[in-house]
């Protein structure tokens, strides 16, 4: 059996799942997804969104939503359980052909949509 705690020196909040219970969320999701049948392209994005170098029929929307993650995570944007920001895969950001002066413009919208949305929910 297995042990319910991760090594010394945490990681990754996927990877601590793959270790501790020999699956992480990306996975669930994909499972999910097939079984409620949504679109294939959904089950592939989610399943890969750690790994987007996996994904073979949608790798542009797989590492744009890699890319996301990682940037709502930085930026404290709800609350995944993980402590630390996942790496950003560097095939992943070859294949998007973004200037590294991008991120500030990204980030900035993304504050603005993020808070504007937050507003509108709670306004409601």
């Amino acid at each position: 059996m297995k042990s319910c705690a991760p090594k010394q020196g945490g990681g990754l909040l996927w990877q601590i799942e793959r270790e501790v219970l020999g699956f992480d969320h990306g996975e669930v999701g994909a499972a999910l997804s097939r079984s409620w049948n949504l679109p294939l392209s959904l089950e592939e994005i989610i399943g890969n969104h750690h790994n987007p170098g996996l994904s073979k029929r949608y790798p542009l929307e797989t590492t744009l939503i890699h890319l996301a993650d990682i940037i709502a995570k930085a930026m404290g944007l709800g609350s995944s359980g993980d402590m630390h920001v996942p790496p950003l895969d560097e095939k992943a950001w070859e294949q998007l052909k973004l200037p590294t002066g991008v991120f500030s413009a990204i980030w900035s919208q993304m504050e603005t949509q993020f808070n504007e949305t937050v507003n509108i929910i709670l306004s409601g």
